[in-house]
């Protein structure tokens, strides 16, 4: 019998029962969260393999295996398992690491490499402890279920935008800074790369890339609008620019991932796009009757259309 140790991503572990009640009884691996949610954006979550190991060494557990199924995009992060499988708490820190990846896998330009994979390790660390906020709520997934004390389905993405009014001066500077590195990254990885390891880099730094310039667009330009710093056209043309740019993102997804995981991936993304178009719709729709379209961002459940609920 195995029983099986994983904090599910969280970066401090813990267990329903102690330590010194597991070790002894049972033969015993330790499972560190190497990739999961496929249908998502990728993240890495490294230290929890480096926690996992610690754990298991100090317990003579048998070893370590991956929690969650393979897929490209966390190639990376199984370089990590395979380094602390063998090596155990003597493995290299992930930052050598990515170094030696790099060397590895982009000869020609290992240095420009590790610092477009550093500005994508910083964009992607910290799903659990709440750091990233395009996979904590900004992107569709976490807003997609049922939980206790929320409305379903839930009011996506205006509790995300309500969260950027509420502290704006915090999510915009995050929003700013975690663009600018995508597209550092993405900038590298899509004119230096060409081989499929660079396609699947340049697809997650497009990933966050896109998240990030949708809600920076759409919430700056509702101020200006209302402002009257901008016309309901140029709103609308602005929506078309975005909804082009995710469908540059949606394609590179789907000759990247794993194709088992392509179509729950590209269906995610599909959501925020069928958002934008419906917005456009409406405000293209007041235009042709003359009116002054009034669009809100806080309310976005009023231009949601069939296929928007549908994908829902």
């Amino acid at each position: 019998m195995i029983i099986s140790l994983s904090t599910g991503g969280a970066t401090i572990p813990r267990a329903r029962i102690s330590e010194d009640e597991v070790n002894g009884l049972f033969r015993s691996v330790g499972k560190p969260i190497t990739g999961y949610f496929h249908w998502s954006m990728p993240t890495q979550m490294n230290e929890n393999i480096y926690a996992i190991t610690e754990i298991s060494e100090r317990n003579n557990f048998e070893g370590i295996i991956a929690y969650g199924a393979f897929e490209y995009c966390y190639d990376f992060n199984y370089r990590v398992l395979a380094e602390c499988a063998w090596r155990g708490t003597e493995a290299q820190s992930a930052d050598k690491l990515l170094e030696c990846y790099a060397l590895e896998n982009f000869e020609e330009d290992a240095n420009s490499a590790c610092n477009a994979l550093k500005y994508i390790q910083d964009i992607s660390i910290g799903r659990y402890s709440g750091q990233n906020f395009c996979a904590n709520f900004l992107e569709y997934y976490t807003s997609s279920y049922l939980q206790r004390n929320i409305e379903y389905p839930q009011d996506y993405p205006a509790n995300a935008m309500r969260k950027i009014s509420e502290d704006e001066e915090r999510y915009l500077a995050y929003l700013n800074e975690t663009l600018l590195k995508a597209e550092k990254a993405y900038n590298f990885f899509s004119q230096n790369g060409g081989s499929k390891k660079a396609s699947i880099w340049a697809l997650i730094a497009l990933s966050y890339k896109v998240v990030c310039d949708e809600y920076l667009k759409l919430y700056t330009m509702d101020k200006a609008y209302k402002d009257g710093l901008i016309d309901a056209k140029t709103y609308s043309e602005e929506l078309s620019c975005l909804i082009r740019q995710r469908d540059e993102l949606i394609a590179l997804l789907e000759t990247v991932r794993i194709e088992a995981n392509v179509y729950t991936a590209a269906r995610d993304m599909t959501v925020f796009r069928q958002l934008m178009l419906d917005l456009k719709e409406y405000i293209d729709g007041e235009i042709k009757k003359g009116k002054k379209p009034e669009p809100d961002i806080f309310k976005f459940g009023e231009y949601l259309s069939d296929y928007s609920k549908f994908l829902r």
